[in-house]
């Protein structure tokens, strides 16, 4: 006799391809680069965007330190796509149900 059973289990792959919320502080870094271009890439001209750019950048790793820890712990979040652990885990309360063929 042999069992049937599927293997419910889903395997991450990364995204090529960067969206628009992945991209941090563009609009800082911009205003940056223009300051540098500006002053002949001297930074002591540039601080308040530098600090602007800084501040922008620790925020938004901030956010992501905090996603991360999220999707690990496996909550899931309303009105949110699942990753493929969070689907694992919600998997795994509902087994498939073993067929034995004779």
């Amino acid at each position: 006799m042999l069992q049937k059973r599927l293997f419910w289990n889903i395997i991450g792959k990364t995204c090529i391809y960067l969206t628009k919320k992945d991209v941090a502080c563009l609009q800082e870094m911009g205003m940056l680069f223009a300051c540098m271009k500006d002053n002949e890439f001297v930074e002591k001209y540039c601080h308040k965007e530098i600090q602007q750019f800084q501040n922008c950048f620790k925020y938004y790793m901030d956010r992501k330190f905090k996603a991360k820890k999220t999707v690990n712990q496996g909550f899931v979040q309303p009105g949110n796509n699942l990753n493929y652990k969070q689907l694992n885990k919600y998997m795994r309360r509902f087994p498939n149900p073993v067929r034995i063929q004779s």
